[in-house]
């Protein structure tokens, strides 16, 4: 348990730093449908890359600033000075045997805070008809898609 939340930490940390800014249309190599309860929270191109048992998804529009107004990247500022100027998609999926994680910053995070348990992949889908969301205990509906662009 301590290893996946260091994980969810650090993963969490970098995908701050690296989907702080606009990216070019290169980026965008993917599909990616999002749905919770329902609502979908992203249906549209995305960079997806995966890294062993762990993928990483964002729709590169999140834009995390200091307050000098520019972006982290080109500017000193300390993370709790950092706000977000743009709203955007990113998150992670790790994967443990048949089972997943799925965590999101909510559309308007710096950091993938909101993580729910217990996807079970179908096809190039992850879902679960009653996830648990860690830290509070309470079920959703979830479904994570990807697929080549």
């Amino acid at each position: 348990m301590i290893k996946a939340v260091a994980l969810m930490a650090a993963l969490s940390a970098s995908f701050a730093a690296l989907h702080t800014a606009p990216s070019d249309a290169s980026a965008l190599n993917a599909k990616c449908l999002l749905v919770i309860d329902g609502v979908t929270r992203l249906d549209d191109r995305c960079s997806f890359t995966s890294h062993g048992e762990t993928d990483s998804f964002s729709d590169e529009r999140l834009l995390v600033v200091c307050p000098d107004g520019r972006p982290v990247q080109t500017s000193d500022c300390f993370g709790y000075q950092m706000r977000v100027a743009r709203n955007g998609v990113y998150g992670f999926l790790q994967r443990e045997g048949s089972a997943a994680r799925l965590c999101w910053n909510t559309g308007n995070m710096r950091n993938a805070q909101a993580c729910f348990d217990g996807l079970i992949q179908k096809g190039d889908c992850w879902q679960s008809i009653a996830s648990r969301s860690l830290g509070r205990g309470t079920m959703h509906k979830l479904k994570f898609c990807a697929w080549d662009d």
